[in-house]
């Protein structure tokens, strides 16, 4: 879940987890931990690319629209 520590996100991590969803929380590293305690099964912390850098990661996971 993109911004998993969002307003609303972290509602929709919870809510999830509740169903018996597996969540991947995504976030910046200050808030992981929040996310963890949220229910998250795994977290990705996000770090923007510096200026002038180019980065193309790609991760095994598929959007669910």
């Amino acid at each position: 879940m993109l911004g998993a520590a969002g307003g609303v996100e972290h509602n929709a991590v919870q809510l999830a987890v509740a169903r018996g969803a597996l969540v991947t929380g995504v976030c910046s590293g200050r808030k992981a931990d929040l996310v963890g305690e949220l229910g998250a099964t795994e977290t990705i912390r996000l770090r923007w690319p510096s200026a002038g850098s180019s980065s193309s990661a790609s991760a095994p996971f598929a959007p669910v629209p």
